[in-house]
């Protein structure tokens, strides 16, 4: 990627790169790795994949395949709220917490689309990409939320619901209990900041 006649800081590509990426969870193939060089006044920024192209394209077409079907079996008629709760659902009876702990770079997967739809496990990050996208497919407004939560790093969803922006936490909602809670489904503000923090960025 180069930029123009402007000269871009490390940490602003950093920014920029993982604003897109909460943006576009269909990126999953983009690294969190970066390099950039100056020619000039232009910002010459190298991008890196976690995989090939052909990869790629395999991995695409498989979850483009998943995405449809869950598509199909949403009645046409439904409301919002019942959009989300048949998708909230699939997701926590499908994907279970991926307990590895390994970065990004090591499991990918595992962050991503693919670990949530494809192989059935995933972290934080990967429920709520996974959540964001199949909201978005179906017309509801969502987006990534980062914070903190316990006692470390966390991902969930805020989602626009009959009018309204709710906070959802499928991970924490999705349990080793054989019956789903709800506990963090579309609740409010105040009700996350008891044990949610939003990142500066958030909350500004």
């Amino acid at each position: 990627v180069r930029l123009t006649g402007e000269k871009v800081e490390s940490g602003q590509i950093g920014l920029c790169l993982s604003q897109v990426s909460a943006d576009h969870p269909e990126f999953f193939w983009l690294s969190r790795k970066y390099s950039y060089h100056y020619e000039g006044n232009d910002t010459v920024i190298q991008l890196y994949s976690y995989i090939s192209g052909s990869e790629c394209e395999t991995l695409s077409h498989q979850l483009q395949q998943k995405i449809n079907s869950l598509m199909d079996q949403i009645p046409p008629d439904s409301s919002e709220l019942q959009r989300e709760k048949y998708l909230y659902d699939w997701i926590a009876n499908n994907c279970q917490y991926d307990q590895t702990g390994e970065t990004a770079e090591e499991n990918w997967r595992a962050y991503s689309l693919v670990g949530c739809l494809l192989d059935g496990e995933a972290v934080c990050e990967g429920y709520a990409r996974t959540l964001q996208l199949l909201l978005n497919q179906t017309g509801i407004l969502c987006r990534c939320i980062t914070g903190t939560a316990g006692d470390g790093g966390h991902m969930w969803n805020m989602a626009k619901i009959e009018g309204e922006w709710v906070h959802v936490d499928l991970t924490w909602d999705d349990t080793s209990s054989p019956v789903l809670l709800y506990r963090y489904f579309n609740v409010s503000d105040e009700k996350i900041t008891q044990t949610h923090t939003p990142s500066g960025d958030f909350t500004a």
